[in-house]
């Protein structure tokens, strides 16, 4: 077969091979631009400062964290107690169970009848609250909520006033 029988016959072919010579040829005559002649000035790598690389400023996140998200209003109901000194962060109800509180900006891990932060005595956890002692008094504190609810016994007479709460499972 002659070559104008095999134009006449694959003229994809032979235009995508000429297409391909014609970009080496061109490829290899043709020299890159280097970053110098272009005006570029090349910087140093370097680490970027911290303040670059934060994703949200304090304040953002201490509205968010110190938020009232799940809780409702944040005026104390009647009959509850409410104490800032500490906020519930969660609750571990494995073989060990503890709550993790927050006081002063440090994270505890308190374990049942060790004190909480602000010397309360903590009596029991369950998935949803905590039970302390305060005062011969015994309290509810729910996951998310800074008050506290006041849990009727015959040790604590201010208590009474107020509908009984069931305590926790231990």
């Amino acid at each position: 077969m002659r070559l104008p029988e095999f134009v006449w016959k694959q003229p994809l072919l032979v235009a995508a091979t000429a297409g391909s010579l014609l970009g080496v040829v061109l490829g290899v005559l043709w020299p890159l631009p280097s970053p110098a002649a272009s005006g570029a000035v090349e910087d140093a790598m370097r680490v970027p400062a911290r303040a670059a690389m934060e994703r949200y400023s304090e304040g953002d996140f201490a509205v968010l964290r110190d938020g009232r998200l799940w809780t409702g209003s944040a005026v104390a109901q009647a009959g509850s107690a409410t104490v800032a000194t500490w906020r519930l962060l969660g609750v571990v109800t494995g073989p060990a169970r503890a709550a993790l509180v927050e006081a002063g900006g440090k994270q505890v891990s308190v374990g049942v009848g060790q004190p909480l932060p602000d010397g309360t005595i903590l009596r029991s956890v369950s998935a949803e609250a905590i039970g302390f002692e305060r005062n011969a008094c015994l309290f509810q504190r729910a996951l998310y909520s800074k008050e506290d609810v006041p849990i009727a016994t015959a040790k604590c007479p201010a208590a009474n006033n107020t509908p009984t709460q069931s305590t926790p499972n231990q």
